[in-house]
């Protein structure tokens, strides 16, 4: 698996996977984005995201409710995990449906995680198609999420 490395995180996703750097919006709270899209196996084509944005008044909590409102079941606190570099990480799993998602009817099963630096928090978002058979994808690019920032 291929090492995708910036100054404040560094994630390993199969060699099936592209991604780049993106502007953020103007009017987003993101300092920095990061998209790649491409397959985690032959058959499961996925949708990565991982952004910056400042801590600066946000809790970890706050942020995973924030970004899992979109979810089928609702907002959630998510689940606390331990990620390498990071002061704190919550992990939310769901469904949403986007309309024009991985998969044909626009539902997809999202892994949703936020992890706080000490200035900064970095969320990471993988996408998939829920009737593929991605988990161990899923799972092995969630656990090689670090953050090199100064903690």
């Amino acid at each position: 698996m291929p090492l995708v490395r910036t100054p404040q995180w560094a994630l390993e996703l199969p060699d099936g996977m592209l991604g780049r750097a993106v502007d953020p919006p103007a009017d987003s709270p993101y300092d920095s984005m990061w998209l790649a899209r491409g397959w985690l196996h032959d058959t499961a084509p996925a949708t990565v995201v991982i952004t910056t944005r400042p801590r600066k008044g946000v809790t970890l909590r706050a942020e995973a409710r924030r970004l899992s409102a979109m979810l089928a079941g609702g907002a959630s606190d998510g689940e606390a995990i331990e990620v390498t570099g990071a002061r704190g990480t919550r992990r939310v799993d769901g469904l949403v449906d986007l309309g024009e998602g991985v998969s044909e009817d626009g539902i997809d099963r999202l892994a949703l995680l936020v992890a706080a630096g000490r200035a900064v928090l970095v969320s990471l978002s993988i996408r998939t198609r829920p009737a593929d058979e991605a988990a161990a994808e899923v799972e092995a690019a969630i656990r090689s999420l670090r953050l090199t920032l100064p903690r």
